[in-house]
């Protein structure tokens, strides 16, 4: 009988813990199937999230582009001023600061340009301007590109033309370049090791500047796209300033602004 009565016992408290297992399978079954709808939709969210990003990206060139197509009369009156390329000017101006006057990065680079400020007060000193002042800088979108237009112009006559090489220095300082020169025997040799890297930032800084250059001469509306000089072919003395009204050497790390 005891025996007996032992099974029946242990029976009972099967029966209770079969309730309290299926309980708890069916709260394990439960996190399962909510871990599963939440990576599920997470998954979902993604291409919607990126797709917003890019929608946000192409406001952000668009709105960019018509800023800086907004300058136009400006970047033409400067660039004929130092005999550049509107258009180029126009692109450096797009990635720069999308074309805003008041631009101001976290190294203190300013305006249209982005340009240093101890840069800015040598360059004007050198063509026959005051010194400008850091609000001027924020504040002239005239006095500021017309700066960094000639401060381009500098760095091209300095690089005997070489746009790559002016736009390398523009962005990263032009001691920072002779450096990465001497450093690598050429600049040849820089550039095949900096492109061969795939993370070259000074490099797609170039590409970019150049493609922006590309995009406002195809639209037409800074100017028509200017084509190469015929050969022999001399600048316009009258939009050209000779090359040794821009000397001076910068300070061996001063840039333009970020690097």
């Amino acid at each position: 009988m005891k025996a007996r009565g032992d099974r029946v016992l242990a029976g009972a408290r099967g029966a209770g813990r079969r309730p309290r297992v299926a309980h708890v399978r069916r709260w394990i079954a439960f996190g399962v199937v909510a871990v599963l709808a939440i990576a599920l939709a997470a998954e979902m969210r993604r291409p919607l999230t990126r797709a917003a990003s890019e929608v946000r990206r192409e406001l952000s060139v668009s709105s960019g582009a018509a800023r800086v197509e907004g300058h136009a009369a400006l970047l033409r009156r400067v660039g004929l001023e130092v005999g550049l390329d509107p258009n180029l000017l126009a692109g450096l101006v797009f990635v720069e600061s999308r074309g805003k006057v008041g631009a101001l990065s976290g190294a203190n680079a300013l305006g249209l340009f982005q340009l240093k400020l101890e840069t800015a007060i040598e360059r004007a000193v050198l063509i026959g301007l005051d010194p400008p002042t850091r609000s001027e800088l924020l504040e002239d979108g005239e006095l500021n590109a017309r700066i960094g237009a000639h401060h381009l112009l500098w760095l091209l006559d300095r690089y005997d033309g070489d746009v790559e090489r002016a736009l390398i220095a523009y962005n990263a300082g032009p001691g920072r370049l002779e450096r990465w020169i001497k450093e690598a025997g050429s600049y040849a040799r820089w550039r095949d090791a900096a492109e061969s890297s795939g993370r070259s930032d000074v490099l797609e800084y170039v590409r970019t500047v150049l493609d922006e250059r590309d995009f406002f001469a195809a639209r037409g509306n800074i100017l028509a796209p200017i084509g190469p000089p015929a050969p022999g072919a001399t600048p316009n003395a009258a939009t050209r300033a000779p090359s040794a009204t821009f000397v001076g050497p910068l300070a061996p790390e001063e840039t333009h602004g970020d690097s």
